[in-house]
Order: C-alpha cells, then structure tokens, then sequence
C-alpha cells in the first residue's frame, strides 16, 4: 500500500492517507508531485467515468472543505484552502474533453502552445468557412443544421483522439485536440447566436 509524506506536525512518517495523518489526524501539506487522477481515484485514461468522478470529488471535497478548518489552526486553514482549490482545478480539467486531453498529453510531456498549434490548411479553411456560415444565418434552421453539423464533427474528432491515446499516438492526439480546440469554439459561437436569437424573438 502506498506511504504518502512525514507529516508536517507530528513528524509520523509513511501515513497511508493522502489528506491526514494516521498518527494525529492534521490535514497534510499538498502533494505536487500527485496527478489529477490519481487525486480523485479515477483511472489514467482519455475515458473516465463521469459518475464516479463527480462522487470521488464531492467525497474528498466535503472532507478536505475549508469550512471544516474553521477551528483548526492557521496551518490547517492555509492547507485546506490549498486542498480545495487542487481538487477543484483537478475535476474541472477531468470533466472536460479538451482539458482532460491536453492534461493527459502534458502527463506524456506533450505541450499544447500557440508557438506549436501548427493544423492543416484544410481545415483551417473548412473553420473559417463555418464561422462565416454562423455570422450569415439568419434563420433559426440555419442554426440548427450548422449545430448539428458541428456536433457529429465533434464527435469524429472525440473518437480520433480516443483511438490516438489508445494506439500511444501522442502526436496524433496533440493534432486532434488542437482541432477540438477549434471545434468546441465554433459550438460556442453558434450556441451565443442561438441564444441571441432565442431573447429576440421573445
């Protein structure tokens, strides 16, 4: 079983638990060197189980929460902020595709930059056509159909990073986040537009 730090207080070393001492009980320091999925005991991969993840969360969040430190030292109080604050950016990069990608790369030492966002020319136009799309329609079935398109294309593209990851394709996953990245933007736009068209006609 794993031994985490020697603890700040008492000096008790290899306590089994990540959050508190085994030995008297204090919230211990945050460990940097642990991943997010390791944090929310969730397995390594591009598929993670959402259901399980948002009940990890909520689990650790309430016992790591810092309005339970409300009495605690002024140590503990910092340590908790610090806790909270971890988990929260660690289940907010899981739950989202991009994010969770982009982080599973950075695990991989694959960095995501605009220096190194290089894409295809193809598909640039292909986007720069959908944006121009989106600003033009002005009816609310135009919409729809550039919603639905970008749906599926969404979907082709989860897939592509899926079978990149499972095939070890680092390379080939960076690519197809980064056309994600574009993708998830154009959804965006047509979602504000959607919206935009929704308070007007009311």
């Amino acid at each position: 079983s794993t031994s985490y730090q020697r603890c700040w207080k008492c000096s008790n070393d290899g306590s089994k638990d990540k959050f508190f001492c085994s030995s008297c009980g204090v919230l211990q320091k945050v460990t940097k060197d642990e991943n997010y999925f390791t944090l929310l005991d969730v397995a390594k991969g591009y598929d993670v189980d959402q259901v399980t993840l948002k009940k990890n969360y909520r689990t650790i969040q309430n016992q790591v929460h810092p309005d339970k430190f409300a009495q605690q030292s002024p140590e503990e109080k910092e340590l908790a902020l610090e806790w909270s604050a971890l988990i929260n950016k660690a289940y907010k990069t899981l739950t989202k595709t991009v994010d969770r990608s982009q982080y599973l790369l950075e695990l991989q030492g694959v960095t995501i930059s605009e220096e190194n966002s290089h894409i295809d020319r193809t598909f640039l136009i292909e986007m720069m056509d959908f944006n121009e799309s989106i600003d033009e329609a002005s009816e609310s079935e135009e919409i729809q159909d550039l919603k639905g398109r970008i749906e599926s294309l969404i979907e082709k593209q989860n897939r592509e990073i899926e079978q990149c990851f499972k095939a070890d394709d680092h390379q080939g996953a960076k690519q197809s986040v980064i056309r994600l990245k574009y993708l998830v933007n154009i959804e965006s736009k047509i979602k504000a537009k959607m919206l935009r068209q929704n308070l007007q006609t009311k």
